[in-house]
């Protein structure tokens, strides 16, 4: 098992998220919601018990301010 840190690829994007994985190719054609696909950032083994749930963190990328945003 694999925790894998991913970024939308699109710039005017804030989605990330932390997500376990078994395999890599897990992550092949995941989408954000805004339609771009996701950045593999950081990859880590997982050493913990297997059937644990690691929760998704959504949030804005370290050290960017959030850009004002305006509804259409």
């Amino acid at each position: 098992m694999f925790v894998a840190h991913i970024v939308c690829s699109d710039p005017d994007c804030w989605e990330q998220r932390e997500v376990s994985v078994s395999s890599l190719e897990e992550l092949d054609g995941l989408a954000c919601e805004c339609g771009h696909g996701f950045v593999l950032l950081s990859v880590s083994e997982r050493t913990e018990q297997p059937g644990r749930v690691i929760p998704l963190r959504v949030g804005v990328r370290s050290g960017v301010a959030e850009p004002q945003r305006r509804a259409a």
